[in-house]
């Protein structure tokens, strides 16, 4: 069960539990969201998620190419030999990076949903404590009225 402490210059009256309800109901999200959230929700720190692991294409001249002793129709064959050897790194870059930005895409939405999902809990429990402190609230009130309202004469008997 909540606690709630009131101030002691405020009566607590209706607009009181709701400032200090809501006040509550924040602190208590912010709390469970700064530190069970983020160990619930991601693998990583927010500030730590890792780059992708993805080699650069590099274009790589034989040594042989440039040799001057080497024939040209050879040159020729080790170019084409290095180009295509750089567009399949090309190429195996580009797919290492589209998997990498389809798994970051992944955790970013599955740590959207979790905290979605922990921010509507953390909602619905705080809406409920709240029902169940106004609901104790009333009946207070209500018994201040009818003691108020009843002449110590009347209690002198009992």
């Amino acid at each position: 069960m909540a606690t709630i402490l009131y101030s002691h210059t405020s009566a607590p009256g209706p607009s009181c539990i709701r400032r200090v309800g809501r006040k509550y109901a924040i602190a208590a999200a912010a709390a469970i969201l700064l530190y069970a959230g983020p160990a619930a929700a991601q693998t990583h720190p927010p500030d730590k998620y890792p780059g992708p692991h993805c080699g650069l294409p590099e274009f790589e001249v034989l040594p042989q190419a440039e040799d001057a002793k080497t024939p040209d129709k050879m040159k020729a064959n080790l170019y084409d030999y290095e180009v295509r050897q750089y567009n399949r790194e090309v190429e195996a870059y580009g797919l290492c990076i589209r998997r990498y930005i389809a798994k970051a895409n992944g955790d970013a939405q599955r740590i959207q949903s979790q905290a979605a999902e922990e921010a509507k809990r953390i909602t619905d429990n705080a809406n409920a404590s709240v029902a169940v402190i106004r609901s104790q609230i009333r009946k207070a009130a209500a018994n201040a009225r009818k003691i108020s309202n009843t002449p110590a004469t009347a209690l002198v008997g009992k």
